[in-house]
């Protein structure tokens, strides 16, 4: 739950920041998602 709390923070910050609407490839980048539905690998919380 707490990295789904961080992934909408970073959403936020972005958006209000932007002048305008994000661009879909900048949503996909601060989500971390990748070209063609290939998700990256989660990093550990160790």
């Amino acid at each position: 739950m707490e990295s789904e709390i961080e992934l909408v923070s970073e959403l936020v910050v972005a958006a209000t920041s932007s002048d305008g609407p994000l661009h879909q490839d900048e949503v996909d980048l601060l989500l971390g998602v990748r070209p063609g539905g290939a998700r990256p690998v989660p990093e550990s919380d160790s």
